[in-house]
């Protein structure tokens, strides 16, 4: 019996594992899909002919991955510390070093983007290498990065936070 039960369990953990690691590769055949589509779209509006669009979709999409590493990196910087302390409980000496990393982060985030626009503009004109760092940024909406529903904001009128004759 205490066979067949380990056997199950062991055969359950197996799928489970093979099935995130299909749904992580889904993930990101997807999300450079979504990239290269990006690099596509933003080259019909460059007005780039298709020996340049084929030219400058991988380096776009290169350019995204590795500044979503580095975003990445940024993010979980900002977050917790590596022993899942709040920023709140650092101590000066903790909060310093924490403010040094993520500056370095971000001028790495920018040393990219200069390297970038250096290649992009072997092909590209200045104006049309400033369009592609100036774009806007798609962005999922507020609730749906956050797993709910966007946030209401109150009225303006009843004053913050407070409800009409109620005193709150």
């Amino acid at each position: 019996m205490k066979k067949t039960i380990f056997i199950c369990m062991m055969l359950l953990l197996c799928f489970g594992m093979d099935a995130a690691a299909q749904r992580d590769q889904r993930d990101q055949g997807d999300q450079k899909e979504r990239l290269e589509k990006r690099a596509k779209q933003l080259a019909k509006q460059l007005k780039l002919d298709d020996a340049t669009t084929a030219w400058f979709t991988p380096i776009y999409v290169e350019m995204q991955d590795s500044l979503q590493t580095v975003r990445m990196a940024v993010r979980r910087a900002t977050r917790q510390t590596d022993d899942n302390r709040k920023i709140e409980d650092l101590n000066e000496e903790e909060s310093a070093e924490r403010l040094a990393a993520q500056f370095a982060l971000t001028e790495r985030e920018l040393a990219i983007k200069r390297d970038y626009a250096v290649r992009m503009s072997e092909r590209l004109t200045a104006n049309q290498v400033l369009r592609v760092f100036t774009m806007p940024q798609r962005q999922a909406p507020q609730g749906a990065r956050q797993g709910g529903f966007p946030s209401v904001r109150p009225r303006q009128g009843a004053g913050q936070g407070e409800f009409p004759g109620s005193g709150f």
